[in-house]
């Protein structure tokens, strides 16, 4: 879809998306994509949506499967994308905290329709047996000493740890 038309109707921008015959790095949805697409970025502009600001800490206690680097890497690439704003205070104790830039509220309606969405369309019970062998899969990989956050009781468990050989 190149040139992006602010007038475009929903009717004009299906018919313009059925005459592509293919997604080029300079389509607009192509690069709507783009900017939104990764594992956690947009269950982080999610959280981020329901308060003024998180600190980092916060907000990772507030996405209970996700590790401190996947936060950091999702919020540098939506702060890369002009969707979050991070602020840092130089004061004692120093801090930073995050927040979706005005780029980052116009998606708020898209939030809405997904909700919607889902609301008329749940997932299979399939695909969410799938997602729990998931997670019990990765919380069998993380191996001897780890956390693993319970997503269902918001706290911390974990694995027996192994004896030592004598």
């Amino acid at each position: 879809m190149g040139g992006m038309e602010k007038g475009l109707s929903f009717e004009e921008f299906i018919e313009r998306a059925q005459r592509e015959t293919e997604i080029t790095e300079d389509c607009e949805m192509y690069k709507a994509m783009q900017t939104i697409n990764g594992r956690w970025r947009l269950v982080v502009m999610y959280q981020l949506s329901k308060k003024e600001s998180f600190r980092f800490g916060e907000l990772q206690k507030s996405l209970p499967n996700i590790t401190k680097s996947m936060l950091s890497a999702a919020l540098k690439e939506l702060e890369g994308n002009g969707l979050v704003s991070r602020v840092q205070y130089n004061e004692i104790p120093p801090h930073v905290e995050y927040s979706l830039t005005d780029k980052g509220r116009a998606l708020f309606p898209i939030f809405y329709e997904l909700y919607r969405w889902l609301s008329e369309y749940p997932p299979s019970p399939r695909a969410a047996k799938k997602e729990a062998l998931a997670d019990d899969k990765k919380s069998q990989v993380l191996g001897m000493g780890a956390r693993v956050r319970d997503s269902q009781q918001g706290v911390l468990l974990h694995p027996p740890l192994r004896r030592r050989a004598s």
